[in-house]
């Protein structure tokens, strides 16, 4: 049996295939991560996380090593919240590599790159511990955040005001 093949629609439709299958097989993006396996005659596989595919597998630059999928520099730094590896990345801002990530300490927040301790707002006449911080001008005293002397906050007011004189002569007097 001898075929003539004109045009690319029959040499498809002789090959038992639609156009539409062959246009989804070569449109369908596969992406491998960094250490992954790969073909570099596959159209379709694309290394991601900054690797190339050589030799069958999805491989970093030189000078960099696979974290968790991407390629990443040794000897790298890394900010709180970034990527990292043990013995391979200098976590900076006072954070530690913890779970492949640059994490501050349970008490700290990361603001700017930095771990900086998270303290909680504390308003005048309210208990005070630790990392508690008063506020409206108020001061930590035994447990308690308190307006300093000649100065008095009332419930729902936020800051430390100074007592009017009358109010300083009456203390005097009463004490």
């Amino acid at each position: 049996m001898h075929f003539m093949i004109t045009n690319i629609i029959d040499y498809v439709s002789l090959l038992g295939y639609s156009l539409v299958e062959i246009f989804s097989k070569f449109t369908q993006q596969v992406l491998v991560n960094a250490g992954g396996s790969c073909d570099e005659n596959d159209i379709r596989m694309q290394c991601s996380g900054n690797s190339i595919c050589a030799n069958g597998f999805c491989t970093c630059p030189s000078g960099e090593r696979v974290v968790s999928g991407i390629c990443t520099p040794i000897n790298s730094q890394g900010a709180p919240g970034e990527v990292c590896e043990i013995g391979y990345t200098k976590c900076t801002g006072n954070s530690m590599c913890t779970d492949n990530y640059c994490k501050c300490l349970s008490d700290q927040v990361a603001i700017n790159g930095q771990c900086t301790m998270q303290y909680r707002l504390v308003l005048p006449n309210h208990t005070c511990i630790g990392n508690m911080f008063c506020t409206g001008g108020s001061i930590c005293v035994r447990g308690v955040c308190r307006c300093p002397s000649g100065m008095y906050s009332t419930s729902g007011v936020s800051i430390c005001r100074h007592r009017p004189i009358s109010l300083i002569h009456a203390d005097i007097i009463l004490t």
